[in-house]
């Protein structure tokens, strides 16, 4: 197995064009945006009062890299690259003619859980270095226009601030894993880049497809409560769980008319299934698969 992973890290890795603009996009787009700010703050100094980038408390700045893939409905365009990224991960072992190669070395489930961890943890390392550039950028601009940075350093402040971070890199791994494994249903399904990008997109508008639907059907039938049929969903349950976390209440923010207040254990319950659901569904639909032509 950890040669079946060092394979495939060299595999992704290596391919320069597609995570250039895919997976490295998020730290690279953040240093170009933070190098020009600070380069403008260096030649202008204290000409350019309010200069500074983020909104002057650290821990928001380290903790915004991950609201891209977890926060609706932020992520839902932002998450298209990573989404397309995964797509081309399984998709393009079709379209390359090189699953036949592979299947016969290795048993199809591993294979399937292989790239969909190496594609997930390609996309935790972009955001975590994007998340520190952020973190860095807010105290470089900070410091260079004389604006006050804060809180002040502690055992008690980093012990909470640790324990927020863990808590939204935990959910933006959950969320990345299930849309890795609808990205591996939508390349098996349909055997095509273009095929796999297309159903993870679709999946990606999910809620708001949901929205619309539920708000339409609630409407026309008069059952208002239809649109509660959003507690079930990935993004309900991601701000759901966090909301819990940080606020101790259900989240209420997704529909005037959404009236269910779901515990934490239910949307933690409905996240695992979710991805227990997609990952499952692409190991069996590989496993019944002829990849032999």
């Amino acid at each position: 197995m950890l040669n079946l992973m060092r394979a495939e890290w060299d595999k992704q890795f290596k391919n320069y064009k597609l995570t250039a603009f895919l997976v490295w996009i998020f730290p690279i787009g953040t240093f170009a945006t933070l190098a020009l700010g600070l380069i403008v703050s260096l030649v202008l100094g204290e000409q350019v009062q309010g200069l500074a980038f983020g909104p002057g408390d650290w821990r928001n700045d380290l903790l915004g890299a991950w609201g891209i893939i977890t926060a609706f409905p932020v992520n839902i365009m932002a998450r298209l690259l990573p989404l397309a990224f995964m797509a081309v991960v399984f998709a393009g072992e079709y379209e390359w003619g090189t699953w036949k190669n592979l299947v016969p070395r290795s048993r199809r489930p591993s294979l399937v859980l292989v790239k969909l961890v190496i594609a997930t943890l390609m996309v935790m390392i972009s955001l975590t270095i994007m998340s520190a550039l952020l973190g860095l950028g807010s105290w470089g601009t900070h410091m260079i226009s004389g604006e006050p940075l804060g809180p002040g350093l502690s055992k008690q402040v980093l012990m909470e601030f640790l324990g927020e971070y863990g808590r939204e890199v935990s959910l933006a791994l959950a969320s990345l894993l299930i849309l890795g494994g609808v990205a591996a249903i939508g390349a098996f399904l349909t055997r095509s880049i273009l095929g796999a990008l297309l159903v993870s997109f679709g999946f990606s508008l999910l809620d708001l497809i949901g929205l619309g639907l539920l708000g339409l059907l609630a409407f026309m039938f008069k059952a208002p409560d239809l649109i509660n049929l959003l507690s079930i969903t990935p993004n309900y349950s991601l701000d759901n769980i966090r909301s819990w976390l940080i606020m101790g209440e259900a989240s209420r923010g997704f529909h005037p008319s959404f009236t269910v207040e779901p515990g934490l254990a239910f949307s933690v319950v409905c996240l695992l299934a979710w991805l227990i659901g997609v990952v499952g569904v692409a190991v069996w639909i590989f496993k019944k698969q002829d990849i032999s032509g």
